[in-house]
C-alpha cells in the first residue's frame, strides 16, 4: 500500500467512526434502561381483560394503545417510584418505570405479547431523567408482575 493510500483509508475510517459512533452511542444510552420479557401467548380476552386488570392492580395506567388489525402496542403512563435500597447505594434519588406491550396476532387467533419495561431515574450528578438498567431489587419487583401476568396468559389459553 502506498502512502496516499494508507492515508485515503485511515481518513475513511476515521470519518466512518465519526458519523458512525454517536449515532450509536446515543442508541444504546437510549436503550440501557430497557429490558424486554416475552410473555408468550394470549387470547383477545386476555389482552382486553386480563391486561388492564394486571396494570390497575399494579397501579399502572393506560396512556395509548394503537396499532393495525395485526399488530398493536399499548403505553402505560409512568408511575413513579421510590429508590430501592440497592438503589439508594447508587446515589439514586428518584425512579419511574413504564411498561410498553407489543402484540403481535398469530395465525392461531392468539396473540404474541412482548414487554418492553422501561426505567428511568435521577441522581445528584443528573438532576434531569436519565435512562439505566433496572437495579437488582427493581427487577425483582418487576418480575413479580411478569410472572404473574405469564401464568394469567397460560391459564387463559387453558379456559379457551
Amino acid at each position: 500500500m502506498t502512502f496516499i493510500s494508507k492515508t485515503m483509508a485511515l481518513f475513511l475510517i476515521g470519518l466512518f467512526l465519526l458519523l458512525a459512533l454517536p449515532s450509536c452511542s446515543s442508541m444504546l444510552v437510549n436503550k440501557s434502561g430497557i429490558k424486554s420479557y416475552n410473555l408468550g401467548k394470549a387470547s383477545d380476552y386476555d389482552i382486553s381483560d386480563t391486561l388492564p386488570r394486571l396494570l390497575r392492580k399494579y397501579q399502572y395506567d393506560i396512556l395509548k394503545s394503537y396499532g393495525t388489525e395485526n399488530y398493536n402496542t399499548i403505553e402505560t403512563e409512568w408511575k413513579n417510584r421510590y429508590p430501592m435500597d440497592d438503589e439508594r447505594i447508587q446515589k439514586i434519588t428518584e425512579g419511574r418505570i413504564r411498561f410498553v406491550f407489543r402484540i403481535r396476532k398469530t395465525a392461531d387467533k392468539l396473540s404474541f405479547v412482548q414487554l418492553e419495561v422501561e426505567n428511568m431515574v435521577i441522581t445528584p450528578d443528573a438532576p434531569d431523567w436519565i435512562s439505566i438498567p433496572m437495579s437488582k431489587m427493581v427487577e425483582k419487583d418487576i418480575r413479580r408482575f411478569v410472572n404473574e401476568l405469564k401464568r394469567e396468559f397460560s391459564e387463559g389459553r387453558l379456559r379457551k
